[in-house]
C-alpha cells in the first residue's frame, strides 16, 4: 500500500455539512442529536460512490494507523468561463463544511477514520468543466512516516 495514490471524480454538487440538529425521540422522550436530511443523503450518495469506484479500480481501505494525504477540489461548473480558465470561489458554502461532508463519507470505506488524514489540500473553484456540471475531484495518497519534512523549528 506504500505510495498508493488514487483519484476519483464525483459528478454533482456536494451538500455542505450543517450543524448537528437536536430533537426529541418520540418513543423515549429523550433528546437526540442527528444530521439533517440533505447532508445525510449527500453523505450516503458519496459513500456509495466511493464503495463502487474503489471496488471497480481495485483499491482497498487504507489500514488503521496509516497516515494519508487528501486533495479535494470542489469545482462549480460555469459555461461563461473560458475553457482552460479557473477562478477561485469565495462565496458560500464554506470550504471546511464541504470537506467535512466528503471526509465523513469516506470513513470505513476509503480509510478507517478521517483522523488518519495528516495532510489536506482543498480548493473551491469555478471552471467550465468538460462534464458540464459541478464535480468534486478527490485524490488520496498514503504517506510514508519516514518522509516527514520539518518546516518549522519549534
Amino acid at each position: 500500500m506504500r505510495n498508493a495514490v488514487f483519484t476519483l471524480v464525483y459528478q454533482g454538487a456536494i451538500q455542505p455539512k450543517q450543524r448537528p440538529r437536536t430533537g426529541i425521540n418520540r418513543k423515549t422522550g429523550r433528546p437526540v442529536i442527528y444530521t439533517d436530511r440533505e447532508t445525510r443523503a449527500c453523505e450516503e450518495a458519496l459513500a456509495l460512490f466511493f464503495k463502487t469506484a474503489m471496488s471497480r479500480q481495485g483499491f482497498w481501505r487504507v489500514p488503521k494507523k496509516t497516515p494519508v494525504r487528501v486533495r479535494i477540489w470542489f469545482v462549480q461548473h460555469d459555461p461563461a468561463i473560458p475553457k482552460g480558465a479557473m477562478l477561485y470561489q469565495i462565496k458560500k458554502p464554506d470550504l471546511d463544511n464541504l470537506e467535512k461532508t466528503v471526509l465523513d463519507s469516506m470513513n470505513k470505506i476509503v480509510f478507517e477514520d478521517d483522523s488518519q488524514v495528516a495532510v489536506k489540500d482543498s480548493r473551491k473553484v469555478i471552471q467550465n468543466t468538460d462534464l458540464g456540471e459541478d464535480c468534486c475531484i478527490i485524490e488520496v495518497s498514503v504517506l510514508n512516516h519516514q518522509k516527514v519534512i520539518q518546516v518549522f523549528n519549534i
